[in-house]
């Protein structure tokens, strides 16, 4: 319709032609200022957003992921994890997070070793 060969002329004219026409017809003003996004309460996006493989804690409280054994915590209102079931996420920054109900309750690197548990994560 339009003439176009080839992805580079494609490509042109959607810059060109078709996105600031489009742009032009469907742009609204917002009825408000501000952003329409709030945070999810209780739900910790991070974990959300991982590759979640499912274990059982050990009777000497750790995990097993891959070659790793990872060490968890002492917990404040659970003596340990032993036998109970917890989620071991790939995080996107490429660390490896722990979870128990839900709530992120330990942080390693890729080579085992413990990282802070940053309380902002929990959002």
């Amino acid at each position: 319709m339009h003439g176009i060969r080839s992805c580079p002329e494609a490509n042109r004219y959607l810059d060109n032609t078709f996105v600031p026409d489009f742009n032009r017809r469907f742009t609204v003003q917002p009825a408000q200022p501000g952003g329409a996004f709030t945070r999810l309460a209780g739900i910790d996006v991070t974990l959300l957003v991982s590759a979640q493989h499912e274990r059982v804690v050990a009777n000497d409280n750790t995990v097993v992921f891959g070659k790793l054994t990872l060490q968890l915590p002492r917990l404040r209102d659970r003596l340990h994890l032993a036998r109970c079931p917890v989620l071991v996420h790939e995080l996107l920054d490429d660390s490896l997070g722990v979870s128990f109900g839900g709530k992120l309750i330990a942080r390693f690197n890729r080579q085992g070793a413990a990282l802070p548990t940053l309380s902002s994560r929990a959002a």
